[in-house]
């Protein structure tokens, strides 16, 4: 659930470095972001996400996806989001 309280961990996932610079200013001026993490392709992404499944503090609690991206875009991410068991994919709900 995302708090009021100053204390959310929000990720970018974006391969333009622009977008990411202009988001990072407009998030960090909210004051419920305490940590802001970026990637630039959803394949680091999910990386990180399986690196700290098991640690529920440093977790996202929303992340702000890129859906055209090389590598692997945005569908890609979800695709393999929803295919993972982690507990990571039953706090991180998906808006479509």
């Amino acid at each position: 659930m995302i708090s009021n309280s100053g204390n959310m961990n929000f990720w970018l996932i974006d391969d333009d470095s622009i977008y990411i610079m202009i988001a990072k200013r407009f998030l960090k001026k909210d004051g419920r972001i305490a940590k802001l993490r970026d990637f630039q392709d959803g394949e680091l992404a999910l990386q990180e996400l399986q690196t700290l499944s098991s640690d529920r503090e440093e977790l996202p609690d929303a992340i702000l996806l890129d859906i055209n991206m090389p590598f692997m875009d945005g569908w890609q991410f979800l695709d393999e989001f929803k295919k993972s068991k982690g507990f990571w994919q039953k706090r991180l709900p998906s808006l479509w």
